[in-house]
């Protein structure tokens, strides 16, 4: 569960690591939400009770669903920053929820005086930035580890983080903390939405294009594909080749008035 102004993007080096160390792909998700509306409640002292009943539903509904395809009686959990506070009040809001998880992650977010839920917990911190000085910052009882030379941002996102989740989870060390490169072809997903809302931009256009590896220039007059977004802002997935860099064009089919959007991300090395 990603933190303030954030949603699974950043987490996708770590499930590209997950997966390059045998955990199928669809045994790893992400839970996204209004995290602007949650901080700012929170901000104002408004009770949050009834956000956090209708998050909490949601979450129910996703842990029943990577329970079903796993075909495991619990999963593993991990939040980050603004949502390490929703994850802890998740945990300890019953003892069946707390029941259905083996492990949880809290990524330089909340302290608190016990392991949530009483579930067994890792607690990393990072060691650079305004965070880092703040006095106290552990969860009693659970395993805490400081990451050296980390930012807020990198705890979630570095391979140091990823080794020891990894272990934390598995009783073993990961074979790689690399991002592992797969020739020929891969495929590509993911949503387009309102950040940081992120709500679906419903009836909107993703359009994939092939580019000059050198300039960024087309070099088709039609895309590789398109896809029209539902409410769930979800696309894909649409078969690349690995190691090349693409376009992704976000076309406001939904909001003609609104800007056209060119998107130019590193080369896709694997399924992502």
């Amino acid at each position: 569960m990603h933190g303030f102004e954030g949603s699974g993007s950043q987490f996708e080096s770590q499930k590209m690591r997950l997966t390059g160390n045998g955990y199928p792909d669809s045994y790893v998700t992400v839970f996204e939400y209004n995290s602007l509306e949650f901080a700012s409640a929170l901000e104002s002292g408004s009770s949050v009770q009834a956000q956090e009943q209708q998050l909490f539903a949601q979450m129910d509904q996703l842990v029943a669903h990577v329970k079903a395809i796993t075909h495991r009686h619990k999963v593993d959990l991990l939040g980050h920053s603004l949502g390490t506070k929703l994850m802890q009040d998740y945990l300890n809001s019953s003892k069946q929820r707390a029941a259905n998880v083996a492990h949880y992650v809290n990524m330089d977010g909340m302290t608190a005086d016990s392991p949530p839920g009483g579930v067994s917990t890792l607690a990393l911190w990072g060691t650079k930035g305004p965070l880092s000085s703040k006095p106290g910052r552990r969860i009693k009882g659970a395993k805490n580890v400081f990451i050296p030379d980390s930012t807020h941002v990198q705890v979630a996102t570095s391979p140091v983080s990823f080794r020891w989740f990894y272990k934390f989870f598995t009783g073993k060390a990961p074979k790689t903390t690399k991002i592992r490169s797969h020739k020929g072809r891969i495929t590509l997903s993911g949503r387009a939405v309102n950040f940081p809302q992120n709500s679906g931009l419903q009836g909107a256009t993703v359009q994939l294009w092939p580019i000059n590896q050198a300039t960024g220039q087309r070099t088709a007059t039609k895309p590789i594909a398109s896809f029209v977004v539902g409410g769930t802002g979800n696309w894909g997935p649409v078969t690349v080749q690995s190691g090349r860099r693409y376009e992704f064009a976000l076309v406001r089919t939904d909001n003609p008035s609104a800007p056209l959007h060119h998107f130019y991300y590193e080369r896709f090395i694997r399924s992502d």
